[in-house]
């Protein structure tokens, strides 16, 4: 059986759906087959000259059980100074492979233990879902390898992660690099924590030559703070200063022990002293300690987020005293409950207190009485075991899309924490006076008009054009709570710029490697998935199959197939996973090949691995608007949010609110620009049919408004991006996190496979996006061509497609109104020249440029670009 996690929400939820349930449950997971392990094959390598990699598909290698893989999917490095080639492929889950002298040379593991469904020594990983290898880096000189693995299949967490690296050299000399995933961001973060072997490729096999062990860097001192307070007057029975500044436990003043439980990078500057930081979804300290009926629990808060539901600043038993989804403080023992009217404010620190007495329970916010409520007399108040930032009782996020749904289920149940700092936990033994409570804030009410040490949450872009066209492979940063929380190498994250405009192409973990159009920080249309691929014959799903539901992103990855100044390509992987990590379809996936050139129009051509015995439907574009926090719909557009024209230059204008039944004013409708409050904004471009705009009765969040108005948009939605929380429908009640909302969808030339084409523009009109339609879908004729065989133009490229016969190429592009010559691009294999290449325009030289890459063969080959807009024909020569 393909594995699914063993995660505690998935086993409540699991749980919830047997009770009175048979084998013919509707709400059953759709069954999954055993789909075996494939047999080793015999692969056939030709080695070339020089040292290279490239990205290529082995056809002897058995898909299980139908092909479902790209053509990108295998890696690899010839290394000629020794006669052999390094083969990264999905046989072996992309474990390398040494491949000379008619033999076959496998790279040992490093991993202490390879854990999948089939042998540790083959596919591990049986249809690599989670294991994949790509090109970080290639000249004549170095090529370095990139392999991400999870090597123990029932454990998936951010932590379980392994990265390596392989760099080659021309004389066959290998070094490797081993990170295992580790407990904390600190020993991941620690550049002495890796393992580095070096080997000799030969002609009869592997020599490994040396090997250096892991270590690990001395500790860095403890965190200083600020300023340590006196203790209150009226000492209490536990206080846990968080004042360690380092490690994982902190202790009361009794000497009472609590374990740390998070990423290993907590400490930050306090009310007094050091305090600690909870990323919301994890961090939590515990403490075994019974406590009396009758108490009062205090301490500081400093919010960073709402969190998603009912989150503890202190926990044990009944008693609960936190903060609500909300914002609004919260005590809780039983059934007796006190909320407060007024939200707290994030980025400041907040006292919060909690009194239980025998005639009421009393709510106290920066030593002022919130409310009081009577106690439940039934209720077991504090128990034997205490915890602070993170609650035990798993529920659904507040205000689910779809949590009322009967016949469908989208929003499940997780625990939920603080996302922010906790400084100063007291417990006094006794239910203190509201006035005690007040002299208690007052001791330390100096300290808490400091600004906490939390960081701003910014989308992570870099604004400005760049120097030169081409990929940065750093990660991503959001904020330390949230990014401390992933085990990332290079090449995780992807950002495609530009020298000729400001706006960049992001590929961010936190959007789960789905395409961002970014004009600037306010500015991001963030693309949709393939989505909702369900099977008529199948019982109803638990949650979408979406990149949305993998909130991790475990099952994707971008990989850059080619970085020259002439063009950009990146792959983009995903499974059709719900949010438990659960394939709705087993066997199917999809390839996403993006095709990006330097005037900042990209092709992204879509391909769902479908089986042919799961037929569904689906669709794959969604214009949506990714929000930073802080940021609202109309600080980014305006309500005529889109501009529709076609082909034969039709032009309308489309503005919110809109009827339910609303439909675009011109029909074709199929080049759509976001009108952004920017010096720039985004279009697209469908082969074919129209816009279906999003609003008029949709799903509109009824917490927000718009200037004032009703939401005229569907959404604002957060559970993605960033969120990771079990759902795919949560609405925004506050704009405190990040968050997205949508325009609406076009239709497709093909069903759930096809291109759309995207691009920047600051035309204030649609001339533009129209040239660039006609040029994409109408291409002009290439005539009298010679120096070279025409492969046809490739729509899902945006090149034409050539093959050298060895002398300088020429041709003609017939242009015209209909068909304009719009900044073209060709692509010749078999190029037998090299990188000093001449581009003639009319007999004079073209403004070009110029990349040499490998096709999937590994054979040379020769991309241009030549920046040229007109609309009649023009004479263009390649030598």
């Amino acid at each position: 059986m393909t594995h699914r996690p063993d995660r505690s929400t998935l086993l409540l939820v699991l749980a919830l759906f047997a009770c009175g349930a048979d084998e013919e449950d509707d709400d059953a997971l759709p069954p999954h087959r055993d789909l075996g392990c494939p047999p080793s094959s015999t692969l056939s390598v030709e080695v070339g000259t020089g040292l290279f990699a490239y990205y290529t598909r082995f056809d002897e290698i058995a898909d299980e059980p139908r092909p479902i893989t790209g053509p990108v999917t295998d890696v690899v490095v010839n290394v000629g100074g020794v006669g052999g080639q390094v083969v990264f492929s999905r046989e072996t889950s992309y474990r390398p492979v040494w491949h000379a002298g008619g033999g076959r040379f496998e790279f040992p593991h490093m991993a202490e233990s390879v854990e999948g469904v089939c042998s540790a020594e083959g596919r591990f990983d049986q249809q690599n879902e989670y294991a994949f290898a790509r090109v970080l880096f290639a000249t004549p000189d170095e090529v370095r390898i990139g392999w991400r693995y999870f090597p123990v299949l029932s454990r998936l967490a951010p932590e379980d992660v392994v990265h390596e690296v392989f760099t080659f050299h021309s004389d066959g000399t290998v070094r490797r690099e081993h990170r295992p995933g580790t407990e904390t961001i600190t020993a991941w973060r620690d550049p002495l924590n890796r393992t580095v072997e070096t080997y000799q490729l030969t002609q009869t096999g592997l020599e490994q030559t040396s090997t250096e062990p892991a270590q690990r860097s001395p500790e860095a001192p403890p965190l200083t703070g600020t300023p340590v307070l006196e203790p209150p007057a009226q000492v209490p029975m536990l206080h846990f200063r968080m004042d360690e500044g380092h490690g994982a436990s902190t202790s009361a003043e009794d000497g009472t022990a609590a374990s740390i439980a998070g990423q290993g990078a907590p400490w930050r500057g306090g009310i007094s002293g050091t305090a600690f930081a909870f990323d919301g979804y994890r961090s939590v300290v515990e403490s075994e300690r019974s406590l009396p009926g009758a108490i009062t629990v205090s301490g500081f808060l400093a919010l960073g987020a709402r969190p998603w539901n009912d989150a503890p600043l202190f926990e044990s038993g009944d008693l609960l005293l936190g903060v609500g989804p909300y914002g609004r403080p919260i005590l809780r023992v039983g059934d007796a409950v006190v909320v407060g009217d007024a939200p707290l404010a994030l980025w400041s620190w907040t006292h919060l207190a909690g009194v239980l007495g025998d005639d009421e329970i009393v709510l106290l916010v920066d030593g002022e009485r919130v409310g009081a409520a009577q106690p439940d007399q039934d209720a077991a108040g504090p128990g034997p075991r205490i915890r602070i930032g993170l609650n035990t009782t798993p529920s659904a996020a507040s205000d689910g899309v779809r949590a009322d749904d009967t016949d469908m289920f989208h929003h499940f149940s997780s625990v939920h924490g603080v996302e922010g700092l906790i400084d100063e936990v007291m417990v006094h033994a006794e239910a203190l006076t509201d006035e005690r409570v007040a002299a208690l804030y007052e001791h330390q009410r100096s300290a808490a008009n400091a600004t906490p040490e939390l960081q701003a949450r910014r989308v992570p872009v870099t604004p400005g054009p760049a120097e030169a066209f081409g990929v940065s492979l750093e990660p991503l940063r959001y904020h330390d709570l949230w990014d401390d929380q992933w085990r990332v190498a290079e090449g995780d994250d992807v950002t495609v710029r530009f020298d000729s405009l400001p706006g960049s192409i992001v590929y961010w973990r936190g959007t789960v490697h789905g395409v961002n159009m970014v004009a600037d920080r306010t500015a991001w249309m963030t693309d949709q998935s393939v989505e909702m691929v369900v099977p008529e014959d199948e019982p109803p799903i638990l949650t979408l199959a979406e990149h949305m539901s993998d909130k991790q992103a475990r099952r994707s990855h971008v990989r850059v197939i080619e970085n020259t100044p002439a063009r950009v390509v990146v792959h983009w992987r995903y499974a059709t996973a719900d949010v438990f990590d659960t394939p709705i379809h087993q066997t199917a996936f999809v390839d996403e090949m993006h095709t990006i050139y330097p005037n900042a129009e990209m092709v992204r051509h879509v391909f769902f691995q479908l089986a042919a015995d799961e037929e569904g439907r689906e669709f794959f574009h969604d214009f949506q608007v990714m929000l930073e926090p802080g940021l609202r719909p109309e600080d980014v557009i305006g309500l005529t949010a889109l501009t529709y024209a076609n082909l034969d230059g039709e032009v309308a204008d489309l503005t919110w609110p809109l009827r339910a039944e609303a439909t675009p004013p011109i029909d074709p409708s199929n080049i759509i620009r976001i009108n952004f409050r920017s010096d720039w904004d985004v279009f697209g471009v469908a082969q074919g049919g129209r816009h279906f705009p999003s609003g008029g009765g949709g799903e509109i969040s009824p917490y927000v408004q718009y200037d004032g108005m009703d939401f005229p948009f569907a959404g604002p939605w957060n559970h993605w991006p960033a969120a990771q929380i079990p759902s795919d429908g949560r609405y925004v009640t506050d704009y405190d996190r990040v968050s997205h909302f949508a325009l609406g969808s076009s239709e497709p030339q093909e069903h759930g496979t096809g291109s759309m084409l995207y691009g920047f523009t600051n035309d204030p009109g649609m001339d533009g996006a129209v040239m660039a339609a006609r040029a994409w879908i109408r291409p002009p004729v290439m005539e009298n061509l010679s120096g070279a065989e025409s492969m046809g133009y490739d729509t899902d490229a945006r090149a034409y497609q050539l093959r050298h016969s060895g002398a300088p190429i020429r041709f003609v592009l017939a242009g015209s109104d209909k068909s304009p010559v719009h900044d073209p691009a060709f692509v010749v294999d078999d190029w037998q020249g090299g990188a000093d290449v001449e581009v003639m325009l009319d007999g004079a030289a073209a403004a070009a440029r110029v990349g040499l890459t490998r096709d999937r063969r590994g054979a040379p080959r020769l991309v241009v670009f030549v920046e040229h807009d007109g609309t009649s024909g023009v004479e263009l020569e390649i030598r």
